[in-house]
């Protein structure tokens, strides 16, 4: 795996001209995860199992230090009190870190959540909450956790396939985006704002449901996963 950190140099008529501002090369396995603090460093995960924190010209700022797990997926800092958030691939586990050392700080309450994982991480806008999500799967839907720092914890329903990323909003919404596909915003009272999900036949589990009539006039089938609709 190569970093590779980018910097647009001059705006032309066509756009933005990058140049390479930075390099490493000194990574195991694959990188998923690069996420910002609000003074421009940025740090990255891998499934090395090792996380990386670079100041803003791209210089790595101290060793790399491991996560814990073997597959950190996604990460992000809170834009508030610098702290980063690690979801991880291979785990329901999730991890915060110092956004300045990546010195271990905890892990919220995982209690109850006993299958898939939490690999997509976000804290909302305000810094108070952390949202985790990924294959996790509770009553057939695979739902954000929401953790508060009144310790607080939420489940909030949004769909039926991997959750692949979320995105804090203004005011507390989150934006959720997943493989169904589908893409929803969670309300920040975690009541569901809008949502979008897939025009075309979803076929999944489908396999005793698809009829044609005798006259080859009518095809029936069922519109939804496992045949709904």
């Amino acid at each position: 795996m190569v970093a590779v950190s980018l910097r647009c140099s001059a705006r032309t008529a066509c756009g933005f001209t990058w140049r390479k501002a930075a390099r490493d090369t000194d990574y195991g396995d694959r990188s998923n995860g690069v996420a910002f603090a609000a003074d421009g460093r940025f740090a990255t995960t891998s499934f090395d199992g090792r996380l990386r924190l670079y100041a803003p010209d791209g210089r790595l700022i101290g060793a790399p230090v491991a996560s814990g797990f073997e597959r950190p997926f996604s990460l992000a800092f809170n834009l508030k009190n610098g702290r980063l958030a690690v979801g991880f691939e291979d785990t329901t586990a999730v991890r915060v870190f110092d956004g300045e050392t990546l010195a271990p700080l905890g892990a919220p309450d995982m209690n109850g959540i006993d299958n898939g994982n939490l690999g997509s991480v976000a804290w909302s806008a305000d810094g108070t909450t952390l949202f985790a999500a990924g294959r996790y799967q509770a009553g057939g839907e695979r739902p954000v956790i929401a953790w508060r720092e009144d310790g607080l914890q939420q489940t909030l329903p949004v769909s039926l396939n991997t959750v692949m990323s979320l995105r804090a909003l203004p005011g507390g919404d989150l934006l959720v985006a997943a493989g169904d596909p589908y893409l929803g915003v969670v309300n920040a009272d975690g009541t569901r704002g809008w949502t979008r999900r897939p025009v075309q036949m979803d076929a999944r589990d489908q396999r005793h449901n698809f009829r044609v009539s005798p006259d080859g006039m009518v095809v029936d089938f069922g519109f939804e996963v496992w045949g709904a609709r």
